[in-house]
């Protein structure tokens, strides 16, 4: 089914066409909250995520709603998020990548400045959580543990997604589900991957290599950061290794190319002139501080 442009009195948007919204929703954190079996998964400054049944067609579905907050100007007037991951989810899809399937993207009406926004898409089912570290951790799936097929099969398709000129910019190991192929008969037995939380990413071809590189670089660190060192008493450190060694193998580049992404991720090892978290800056002024203390 395709998608409306939808008004309401206070708010509009995209709608697919067989979703009904409930009578009383608005881009208010606090008419989503009310909906009727709303439950709270996230709180944070930035962001509220509730699960409420939403009707689609004669069905009733289990559907995520994304509470977006804008705490700048420069975001008030130009960041739409929704509307962002309605285009993204849609990108990967035609390039074969499993995403969010969104159901509606809205934000305030007759507002200059939208200080809110929202976003509704289907819940995912059938699927696995990688191990994760950080904020914002909330477990809504059963753990998968992080072992060298799992390892493989995420390199492959990251592989992939960076070959398409992909680049997600917030690659954490908690906005990657897993889940096993879609029929029980198929002689397929690579794990399928599931990437949400698509405020960051952008599918950029016209980029130079040297750009693209430090793009798939920074998708990687954030992507090692976030997985534990120990898991349900297994060490990772090893699936990690093996993730970082078949991501380049399979990679469509050159060696040169493969040992210069290699040299980024060094620099932000454990003693390392970058750190993760801090902008290229300000890790260089920390590097040297440590330098003339020494």
């Amino acid at each position: 089914m395709g998608f409306q442009w939808f008004v309401r009195d206070d708010f509009c948007g995209w709608v697919s066409q067989d979703v009904t919204l409930p009578a009383g929703l608005s881009t208010n954190a606090t008419c989503v909250s009310a909906l009727k079996g709303a439950e709270m998964l996230l709180d944070c400054k930035l962001r509220n995520i509730y699960r409420a049944p939403l009707r689609r067609g004669d069905q009733t579905l289990s559907c995520f709603f994304y509470f977006f907050r804008h705490n700048s100007l420069h975001q008030a007037i130009h960041s739409r998020p929704p509307f962002h991951i309605l285009r993204m989810a849609g990108s990967l899809r035609d390039h074969g990548f499993e995403s969010l399937e969104v159901l509606a993207a809205l934000k305030p009406k007759h507002r200059l400045l939208k200080w809110t926004s929202l976003l509704i898409a289907g819940e995912v089912q059938s699927v696995f959580e990688l191990p994760s570290v950080g904020t914002h951790v909330f477990q809504i799936h059963r753990w998968m543990n992080f072992d060298q097929n799992v390892a493989s099969d995420l390199a492959r398709e990251l592989a992939r997604f960076h070959d398409c000129a992909f680049f997600h910019g917030d690659l954490k190991s908690r906005h990657i589900l897993t889940r096993t192929a879609s029929t029980e008969n198929s002689e397929d037995k690579n794990l399928r991957f599931v990437l949400v939380d698509l405020e960051k990413t952008r599918r950029m071809p016209h980029l130079p290599s040297p750009a693209r590189d430090i793009l798939a670089a920074r998708d990687l660190i954030q992507l090692l950061a976030s997985l534990p060192t120990e898991f349900d008493g297994h060490r990772l450190q090893p699936a990690r290794e093996h993730l970082l060694e078949e991501y380049l193998r399979k990679r469509s580049i050159s060696s040169r190319r493969a040992a210069f992404i290699r040299r980024v991720l060094e620099m932000y090892e454990p003693g390392g002139v970058l750190v993760q978290g801090k902008t290229v800056l300000g890790s260089l002024a920390a590097h040297l501080r440590r330098k003339n203390a020494e």
